[in-house]
């Protein structure tokens, strides 16, 4: 059989004796990271408003949303899902 992975894929590279930890450069690149996560976050709550202004609320489910056959369709699931769990506590029962 033969090994997906060699050694060496593992290594992790030394860092070099004279190299030392860059706080500068890390808080720089983190507060660049943090402002296109809050610039996509505010993209986001604005795709919200507008949904919410189409809707008329926040959560707008509902059954007339769904044209007649789509409700069939739902009514059918519903129905053969009761039929199911009628079957699945006879027969955890015994009694088919």
């Amino acid at each position: 059989m033969t090994e997906l992975f060699n050694d060496d894929d593992f290594d992790i590279p030394d860092a070099a004796v004279g190299e030392e930890f860059d706080l500068d450069s890390l808080r720089a690149s983190s507060a660049r990271a943090g402002s296109m996560f809050d610039e996509d976050m505010e993209d986001a709550d604005d795709l919200d408003m507008t949904l919410i202004s189409d809707t008329g609320s926040a959560s707008a489910f509902s059954l007339a949303n769904f044209s007649p056959g789509q409700r069939l369709v739902l009514a059918l699931l519903l129905l053969f899902d009761f039929i199911a769990i009628a079957v699945g506590i006879l027969v955890v029962t015994g009694r088919l």
